[in-house]
């Protein structure tokens, strides 16, 4: 039997059946690329040498390696590169002061052992010029290697160092203008 009503219904009509959610994606284990990420893993354990890479003191006080000087350029302006040779008028040995408790003395012998600090400062065009006083305002700093006086090649002049295989290139990054 069936009737018809001609009022109005106060029961909601069926919902349609629900589907059951989607499978979620299928990944397929690539044994390249996990051996690949795994030796980035362990390589993020490795120390870089001094002069393979950019270093950097960050602002939290952690030493930065820039290990690409692609990302350098993109980091820095530019780089200036400076070929250290040979230094002179170093103080001789007598105007030096021999301390028995200082361990470098002692090492030494009294003798001058240079090494050469390179400081870059941007400074505006505009404004006071007042330098890397202190190297506190520095940008930049490198150093080189120490001279060590007894490695000294016979027929160095006295009061000079010099830095051997063609001199030692150092590098200094100026920053991009902000």
């Amino acid at each position: 039997a069936c009737c018809r009503s001609t009022g109005s219904s106060s029961v909601p009509p069926p919902s349609p059946p629900s589907l059951p959610p989607p499978p979620p994606p299928q990944h397929v284990f690539d044994v390249e690329t996990a051996t690949l990420l795994a030796g980035f893993a362990f390589e993020a354990y490795n120390e870089p040498e001094e002069g393979d890479a950019r270093w950097e003191r960050g602002a939290d006080g952690c030493n930065v390696a820039f290990m690409s000087d692609g990302f350098a350029a993109e980091c820095y302006a530019g780089r200036l590169e400076v070929t250290l040779h040979e230094v002179r008028d170093l103080p001789p040995p007598k105007q030096l002061n021999l301390n028995l408790n200082d361990p470098a003395s002692l090492l030494s012998g009294g003798n001058v052992d240079p090494y050469v600090v390179f400081a870059l400062n941007e400074e505006a065009a505009k404004g006071p010029k007042e330098g890397a006083v202190g190297l506190q305002r520095a940008t930049d700093l490198a150093r080189t290697a120490t001279r060590w006086a007894s490695e000294a090649k016979r027929g160095t002049a006295r009061g000079a160092a010099e830095w051997p295989d063609g001199g030692e290139e150092i590098y200094l990054y100026v920053k991009k203008v902000e």
